[in-house]
């Protein structure tokens, strides 16, 4: 499934700054050890995977986040034109 957004308050690009921010503050490396507890190291794995991806991610889509920050998909974008109750429905063929 894939969910396109469009955000009444704030840009996609800011969106999608506070949604990087937040992950990369979620998955520091403070946090990757602070979750280390007893019996449960494993979850220090998951957090370094967590850590290790965002940051991957971030380099790999520079350019994307730079299109956003240019305001590049916001043309001409057919879903404009939906009215709100047209937008609700799901498209199921």
């Amino acid at each position: 499934m894939h969910v396109v957004v469009r955000p009444a308050t704030c840009s996609a690009y800011e969106m999608q700054e506070e949604i990087v921010k937040q992950m990369k503050r979620f998955y520091s490396i403070k946090n990757v050890l602070d979750a280390y507890r007893p019996g449960r190291a494993w979850r220090i794995g998951y957090r370094l995977g967590g850590y290790l991806l965002i940051r991957r991610w971030a380099r790999e889509n520079a350019g994307y986040i730079d299109r956003l920050r240019a305001g590049y998909y916001q043309k001409d974008m057919p879903e404009a034109s939906l009215s709100p109750k047209d937008a609700a429905a799901p498209a199921i063929p």
